[in-house]
């Protein structure tokens, strides 16, 4: 649509395709939407899995992931293999996408209680303009090597450890308006620490 790709939502009604997952199986939703078919469908395939990824990328930004508070030390070990530079951590909340459904559906299905050797993660690959092949063979490697190191493919290919990602609740995480319109001056880098007052951007 004027030459961008609109994939996240439904163009006739805007719903967002990850938010809003259902609850009941497909079969019970056989007078709902196709969106909300969609959803129950994916469900039913991705809840029988025991590690379940939902690979995203942010506007702009380095990789970083999503995950449950209870899983935290699942998500370490993909963050190292991904050399992710932050976990962002949740409870279930309202928004229902498709990873805290997932969480979700699990939860409920063994009483509160999820195994260990369980995880369920959205990982953020860095902006929508940072595509290339050194990229692409660097992310699908981690990602062979993160199969690797959880046991799920077995390979003698050694894998070097990353460092400590650094690990936030998701709801520190701040959006900054603009009290103005205009074309925006960054005065940092994506990844860049920042300090108490030091500008950040310009309009």
């Amino acid at each position: 649509v004027f030459g961008t790709s609109l994939g996240r939502f439904d163009i006739n009604s805007r719903t967002n395709f990850n938010r809003s997952f259902p609850t009941e199986a497909p079969h019970k939703l056989a007078k709902s939407s196709a969106v909300e078919r969609l959803k129950a469908t994916l469900l039913e395939l991705a809840v029988t899995a025991d590690i379940v990824l939902d690979l995203h990328c942010d506007d702009e930004g380095p990789v970083y992931l999503y995950a449950p508070e209870v899983m935290l030390a699942g998500a370490k070990v993909l963050a190292t293999a991904l050399s992710a530079v932050a976990i962002l951590t949740y409870k279930a909340g309202e928004s229902r996408t498709f990873d805290e459904a997932i969480y979700a559906h699990w939860s409920k299905a063994v009483g509160g209680e999820i195994p260990n050797d369980k995880l369920v993660s959205t990982i953020e690959f860095r902006g929508m303009m940072d595509v290339s092949q050194n990229y692409a063979a660097t992310d699908s490697c981690n990602l062979y090597g993160y199969l690797i190191a959880v046991g799920a493919i077995h390979d003698k290919q050694v894998r070097s450890d990353g460092d400590e990602p650094l690990v936030r609740d998701e709801a520190l995480a701040e959006l900054i308006s603009t009290p103005v319109s205009g074309a925006v001056l960054f005065c940092v880098e994506v990844n860049q620490k920042v300090s108490i007052g030091q500008c950040v951007a310009r309009i």
